[in-house]
């Protein structure tokens, strides 16, 4: 272990005994320190007061946030305290195949899933999805990919996401053509369990973005949509094939392509009328509808993110997320705010004891220590 990752995981310490994560412990950690000792375009002064507000200074600038507003809006800092959220309900929103198993009712309003693609006893589990007369072999994903075209692929957790095309007798994955038997070995080694699921674009319809809704259903039979927002470079944005080679302990400035922090391309939409661009989205009333019937589905998540591509005909929901991403384009509503520091209060007062803490900052840290050791 690196000096930079001990000085980092020591820093982590008293947020995570406070009732951080460890991961957004460690990542507040490396951005504070990367803003106070860099220049990112802001004085000493702009920087000490976003960061003491909970905020990096990009976020202040880029959001509105000043002296006289930001009490009415929940901080990153203490957004990213309250993960994980939903408890042990999240795997619903983070598991593809979860997902696709659970959700069979709405299945016509996702993109198909294809096959699951892992190892069981160190040998290929592949495992059709949504059509079992498929083969269970690799030549059956191969001849999916042929008749199809272009599918995504993605490991079964998180938000990477590639295309593989079809071109001739070769194969296109984030950017590098391989040959059937060179993609072969590249998926069967890649040592997560991948989904292969219908490719879907956004189209004119919303300028080629993709539609966000952020969702609130604090007692499982009133949902509401909390804030909405077009984005344009979000969706599918994060290569598979980078999950694996980032270095998320490091002090050092990576560009990381997953930043939290990063401007993202983004128009705010009216939540309550569907006003975008002065007219109304097409089909707003259906997915309204649709958002109600799928937070009385599973009136267990209390908060979550959605992201829909709408197109002329249609609309599908390409992606879940249990923990959002902050907006870029606009601070949470300060409906939403007010849900989620009530939140944060109910969370610090669960921490507030000081044996409290104490336990849970050792638990983490003995783990990372096992972790480390068991590699």
């Amino acid at each position: 272990m690196s000096i930079k990752k001990i000085v980092v995981d020591a820093l982590a310490f008293m947020p995570t005994s406070e009732g951080f994560t460890g991961g957004e412990a460690r990542r507040w950690v490396r951005e504070v320190f990367r803003h106070k000792t860099r220049n990112y375009g802001y004085s000493r002064a702009e920087t000490s007061w976003a960061i003491s507000h909970g905020f990096m200074p990009e976020q202040v600038a880029r959001l509105g946030i000043n002296k006289d507003n930001y009490k009415d809006y929940i901080s990153a800092r203490d957004y990213a305290y309250l993960r994980p959220l939903n408890g042990t309900y999240a795997k619903w929103l983070t598991d593809r195949v979860t997902i696709f198993s659970m959700f069979k009712p709405f299945r016509d309003r996702m993109p198909e899933c294809y096959y699951q693609l892992g190892r069981r006893y160190n040998e290929p589990n592949i495992i059709p999805l949504s059509d079992s007369s498929r083969p269970n072999d690799i030549s059956g994903v191969f001849t999916l990919i042929r008749e199809k075209g272009e599918v995504n692929i993605s490991p079964a957790n998180g938000d990477a996401i590639s295309a593989v095309k079809s071109e001739g007798d070769r194969f296109i994955l984030d950017g590098k053509k391989y040959s059937e038997e060179a993609l072969r070995e590249k998926l069967e080694d890649y040592g997560q369990t991948l989904v292969l699921t219908e490719r879907i674009m956004p189209d004119e319809t919303l300028e080629n973005g993709v539609l966000n809704l952020i969702v609130i259903n604090e007692y499982g039979d009133s949902p509401e949509i909390g804030d909405a927002f077009i984005t344009y470079d979000d969706y599918g944005r994060i290569p598979f094939s980078s999950v694996r080679s980032k270095s998320e302990d490091s002090l050092e400035e990576v560009d990381m392509l997953e930043d939290k922090f990063r401007e993202i391309d983004a128009d705010a939409v009216d939540e309550k009328t569907g006003i975008f661009g002065g007219k109304k989205i097409p089909h707003w009333d259906e997915i309204t509808a649709f958002i109600d019937e799928f937070c009385r589905f599973v009136p267990q998540l209390e908060f979550f993110g959605c992201q829909i591509i709408v197109r002329k005909d249609d609309f599908k929901m390409v992606a879940l997320h249990n923990h959002p991403d902050y907006p870029t384009c606009k601070p949470f509503s300060k409906e939403t705010s007010a849900y989620l520091m009530k939140k944060v209060s109910q969370k610090r007062e669960a921490y507030s004891s000081l044996l409290v803490r104490l336990r849970r900052g050792l638990k983490k840290l003995s783990r990372r220590i096992r972790k480390l050791y068991a590699r």
